[in-house]
């Protein structure tokens, strides 16, 4: 049993190292195009992009991306099952495809912009186009190919960057943000069938098509409803704001998500086939509030770093039109440290199958994140949608939580409790933060960005090393067993050649 158990850790540690390291490539390309774009396009064009993306999420609500789950899910008859769910994804997604083309020009004519109807058009396309991904993608994740996974999602993500930067240095305006997805989806495709094994196609049988849609219905609501929290916020703020305004919010918050979205919600491929093995409620109650407590630790001083450095970094890195989004990324940085809960709870559900408690979490979060940001809607600014939408963020997650561990008979002071800890570090990080601001306000901003952020590794450091938190002494164990593993891995890299 120890051996079955150790294995299964070894095979998470490496695993999420894989996830880590490919987020950490995605990232920085990420960053690295959004700098350069930056620079190339204004915020009223990203801002009629972000209506783009919201809109077509938002409709595209019979999108059968729960099949990728119920697959990864499935313990007996894969193959045959995973050719069922490829002709409904590509039915569905090609008739939800083309209504959207044809919808697109009057929603273009609602919002009283035309070039709508292309962009909606094109991000359709995508659709159908990634069901041709669906099996191999599903079988490698099943299968715990997190390396070759991740491999395949950087080099996705350098083609679409590379695309993008490349369309606007021509003047391709805001179709540069759109367009180059339909061939890093295409190269997605060709590289999941590429190195995952052949599955070829059963004979149809349409029997099975109304059960398989219906199955993962529960999923697709509850992708919808989770990606809604960003794309309604959008389409909120599109009634109340400019389109430079919306641009401004959708920019700064895609700037404050880098992090938490390489630290945790990365992740979440990897923390549903861990459930999955675990079995047991008492077993997934531990691991549910000790990743979720191990998570947000980690989240503590990097979202506490963004939201004191913002200004400073924001002003000596990009165009200066995009200055005023600094607040946008501060007050986001600072409500983003509760999505862990929603990361690990999601896995968690979608391990245990319980779809309907899935479903309803994410209702909840969605309804608190909307109705935060509509109410602050009303004042049409900026600043104060932005807060709101950040406190619709945080309380949505611990609401998102709390539902999750219900499922397995926790309880809600449980789950406040496990954040005591990541939230009194945050508190004494941004303290510090904003009182070396102010003690270094007449310094250059290069040498303040500087100690900030050394004082921060220091200051982290030591609540690493003397802290008695078990979930600390994990971090710097596991710090420890990376290092040792990167260094095996360099000396037999290095005895080969």
């Amino acid at each position: 049993m120890n051996g079955k158990r150790n294995g299964l850790t070894d095979t998470a540690f490496q695993a999420t190292l894989w996830v880590v390291l490919g987020g950490v490539g995605i990232k920085l390309i990420s960053t690295v195009s959004q700098i350069i774009i930056a620079w190339l396009l204004v915020p009223a064009e990203i801002g009629i992009a972000a209506a783009a993306i919201a809109i077509t999420h938002t409709l595209g609500i019979l999108q059968t991306g729960g099949m990728h789950v119920l697959l990864v899910g499935k313990r007996k008859g894969f193959a045959s099952w995973g050719g069922q769910a490829f002709y409904v994804g590509v039915i569905v997604n090609s008739t939800l495809a083309l209504t959207l083309i044809l919808f697109a020009p009057v929603i273009a004519y609602w919002y009283e912009e035309p070039k709508l109807t292309w962009l909606i058009a094109i991000t359709a396309l995508t659709f159908p186009l990634a069901q041709f991904g669906l099996i191999e993608s599903a079988w490698l994740i099943r299968e715990m190919k997190f390396g070759t996974v991740n491999a395949i999602n950087v080099g996705q993500g350098i083609l679409k960057c590379s695309g993008q930067i490349a369309m606007a240095a021509l003047g391709c305006g805001v179709y540069s943000l759109i367009v180059p997805e339909i061939p890093a989806i295409a190269l997605r495709v060709f590289l999941v069938r590429r190195y995952a094994r052949s599955f070829p196609l059963p004979k149809p049988r349409p029997s099975l098509w109304i059960e398989l849609w219906w199955n993962s219905l529960w999923l697709n609501l509850s992708g919808l409803i989770s990606g809604l929290k960003t794309n309604v916020s959008t389409i909120v703020m599109g009634l109340a704001l400019s389109s430079t305004s919306v641009g401004l919010f959708f920019w700064g918050n895609n700037v404050a998500s880098q992090a938490v979205f390489l630290v945790a919600a990365n992740l979440t491929g990897l923390i549903q086939p861990l459930f999955l093995r675990m079995g047991q409620d008492s077993s997934q109650l531990l691991a549910f509030r000790k990743g979720t407590r191990l998570l947000t630790i980690v989240l503590a001083p990097i979202c506490a770093l963004q939201a004191v450095l913002a200004e400073d970094l924001i002003a000596l890195v990009f165009n200066p039109r995009w200055h005023e989004a600094s607040h946008v990324v501060s007050i986001m940085s600072i409500g983003l440290i509760t999505i862990p809960l929603t990361v690990v709870g999601q896995g968690l559900m979608t391990a245990a199958g319980k779809y309907r408690g899935l479903l309803l979490a994410n209702t909840v979060n969605l309804a608190l994140v909307v109705g935060a940001t509509a109410l602050a809607a009303f004042t049409n600014d900026l600043l104060t949608i932005t807060i709101g939408n950040a406190l619709g963020v945080a309380i949505g997650s611990i609401a998102f939580g709390w539902i999750a561990i219900a499922t397995i008979e926790g309880k809600l002071s449980e789950v406040l409790f496990d954040l005591a800890v990541p939230f009194a570090m945050m508190t004494g990080f941004l303290l510090m933060g904003y009182v070396g601001l102010t003690l270094m306000r007449d310094w250059p901003s290069i040498a303040r960005i500087t100690s900030i952020a050394m004082s921060f590794a220091a200051a982290a450091g030591a609540i690493l090393y003397y802290s008695p938190n078990d979930e600390l002494k994990m971090i710097l164990s596991q710090m420890e067993r990376l290092r040792a593993w990167m260094t095996e891995k360099v000396f037999a890299y290095g005895n080969r050649i």
